[in-house]
C-alpha cells in the first residue's frame, strides 16, 4: 500500500489530484483491516486454535495447523482484494493523466 500512495503522489504532480471514488474509496480500510485481522489471526487465533487442539503448531495435528494456516490466508486474500483495488483506481487516473 505503501507504493500505491507513492503513485497517487506521483501521479498528483503530473496532473491535478486524481478523484478516488466508487469501489476505489474501500481499498485503504479493506487493506487496514485485513493487516489487524492477520495480527489478531496470528497472535490471538494462536491461542483460540491451540485451546482446541493443544500444541499443534509443535506436534503433527494437521487439523489445528490447517485452521491456522486457513484462517491467516483468508486475510492475505482480503489485503490482496484491496491492493487489486487500488490497482484499478491507478490505473484509471495514469489513464486520465495520458
Amino acid at each position: 500500500m505503501m507504493a500505491v500512495g507513492a503513485i497517487y503522489a506521483i501521479l498528483s504532480k503530473q496532473a491535478p489530484a486524481p478523484r478516488v471514488e466508487g469501489l476505489e474509496k474501500a481499498a485503504l480500510p479493506l487493506c487496514t483491516m485485513a493487516l489487524i485481522a492477520m495480527f489478531l489471526t496470528g497472535y490471538v487465533g494462536y491461542f483460540v486454535v491451540d485451546a482446541r487442539w493443544p500444541t499443534f503448531y509443535y506436534a503433527p495435528l494437521t487439523d489445528g495447523k490447517n485452521v491456522w494456516l486457513y484462517m491467516q490466508l483468508a486475510c492475505m486474500v482480503l489485503y490482496a482484494v484491496g491492493v487489486c483495488i487500488a490497482c484499478n483506481g491507478l490505473r484509471r487516473a495514469s489513464y486520465a493523466l495520458a
